[in-house]
């Protein structure tokens, strides 16, 4: 005759929980014979045939062992209980005291470790932020490099300026001639209106030795080098207060801003427009970074889990319309990136004959109209002639300007001009934090099993106990399919 406490208790199957052992009804029980410790029946007087059994669950203190009832049947006056041993409940204190290496866990889990278990959606959410990039303005600027008085230089005008440059040089030549005929009458002392032929060969010799026209004026479009327009303020770059422009002796009245090629650096940060703040950052979702004159460069979202925001370092010069990109996240360099924005403008001019050419030539035509017995103002004429020659110069600068860019250039330049990040994600079927209670979340790491709670699923589990082989086995098996610590 044994003696067992017979409970109504509610429990998972795969869960360590135990009833109290103060509560429930004792009876007697026999055993049937050739019963299993394991899966024994027992025979129990509960008051009388009439009274049906309810009770689900049993435990025998003679053992120390905790057992499912898993049916009842009728012997007569008695009632026969079948029942199987609850192995979590009877070596609870022994899996307990267990370290094993534990896969999912209610409690000890981390958000941040990938759970494949979670289907993956194939709907798509797009996120947006953007941060300006100072280095642009709307008007932009264009950087002419010329020859001066004192060697190569470099020069930043806006359009306006620009435009007066070309003006200046395209009416200089009027403005010459009236200073040759000045001069002339200079050299010749002050000589008489109309001039006598002595005094025009004379002015021919003196004008051609002291070359008038010749480097002052009629070099001065070949001083132009090269002009490109950047979208770019002057104010990083400049090397000095705005000063006139010289194109060789010839002083065009236009001012510019003296620039230098040394490059200008700064940093924006940009935030990241993350949907998860789990692991599906590095599994479900794209990170694109749009950098200007670039394009769209993909961002390792792996390697932005935990970062909120991204730091562009950026470097840039005016002479080249060259920008250099350099992508940081935690100090750590995760891409370097680089464009151009600048936009050619050609000067080019189309010179028949330089000022000084022209000159001589209108000199040597006085002389010849002097031999001929022609008196007259021909210092006035020849003034005259270079102006004609000069308003063509003038035609040929203004008329045939043209920008040409390329496609990372130009038009680069013309498209969005801010820092934006850009987060692609896919959702997942289930929010992984819904699953800590019923199915854990992932751990992967070996822990003494005393330390979790609720659910628990472990890998390759082998508890030490002073049980069978089939309760060892049961065990090991119900601790890797997963288990309720309770």
């Amino acid at each position: 005759m044994f003696e067992a406490r017979f409970y109504n208790f509610s429990k998972r199957e795969n869960s360590t929980a135990r009833p109290d052992i103060t509560a429930g009804l004792v009876f007697n029980f026999t055993l049937k014979d050739r019963a299993a410790l394991n899966s024994p029946d027992f025979r129990v007087d509960l008051g009388g045939a009439d009274v049906v059994p309810t009770y689900n669950y049993c435990y025998v203190a003679a053992w120390d062992r905790y057992y499912f009832i898993n049916d009842w049947t009728a012997d007569h006056n008695l009632w026969i209980a079948h029942c199987s041993v609850d192995v979590l409940a009877t070596y609870k204190d022994v899996i307990l005291a267990s370290t094993q290496f534990v896969s999912y866990s209610s409690v000890s889990g981390s958000a941040w470790l990938a759970d494949t278990r979670v289907p993956v959606l194939k709907d798509v959410t797009v996120g947006q932020a953007s941060a300006a990039l100072p280095i642009f303005i709307s008007t932009g600027i264009y950087i002419l490099s010329c020859i001066g008085k004192t060697g190569s230089c470099l020069y930043a005008l806006d359009l306006g300026n620009l435009k007066r440059l070309i003006a200046s040089i395209s009416d200089g030549g009027d403005e010459f001639a009236q200073q040759a005929e000045d001069r002339a009458r200079n050299i010749m002392q002050g000589g008489a209106n109309p001039l006598s032929a002595e005094d025009l060969v004379g002015f021919a010799t003196l004008a051609t030795q002291n070359d008038l026209l010749g480097n002052a004026y009629g070099n001065a479009p070949s001083c132009l080098r090269s002009c490109i327009y950047v979208p770019f303020s002057s104010s990083p770059f400049a090397a000095g207060p705005g000063e006139a422009i010289n194109l060789g002796n010839f002083v065009t009245q236009v001012t510019g801003v003296p620039v230098n090629a040394t490059p200008a650096t700064g940093s924006v940060s940009v935030g990241i427009p993350w949907h998860f703040s789990d692991w599906r950052r590095g599994y479900c979702e794209q990170v694109y970074l749009y950098l200007p004159l670039v394009g769209m460069v993909g961002v390792s979202s792996d390697n932005l889990t935990h970062a909120e925001s991204i730091t562009v370092n950026y470097s840039y010069t005016c002479t080249d319309g060259v920008v250099a990109y350099q992508i940081v996240s935690g100090g750590e360099i995760i891409g370097s990136y680089g464009g151009s924005c600048a936009i050619n403008y050609p000067l080019g001019v189309n010179q028949q004959a330089s000022a000084g050419q022209v000159m001589q030539s209108v000199i040597q035509g006085i002389t010849q109209t002097v031999s001929a017995g022609i008196t007259g103002n021909v210092v006035g004429a020849a003034a005259g002639a270079v102006g004609t020659a000069y308003s063509a110069i003038s035609t040929a600068l203004s008329s045939h300007p043209s920008c040409v860019g390329g496609i990372g250039g130009g038009a680069g330049s013309g498209l969005s001009r801010a820092v934006t990040c850009y987060t692609v994600a896919h959702s997942t079927v289930i929010e992984p934090a819904a699953m800590a209670a019923t199915m854990g979340v992932p751990t992967m790491q070996p822990l003494q099993l005393s330390s979790c709670s609720g659910y628990c699923q472990c890998a390759n589990a082998h508890v030490s106990a002073e049980a069978s082989l089939e309760e060892l086995s049961q065990i090991s098996a119900l601790l890797n399919s997963g288990f309720f610590i309770e």
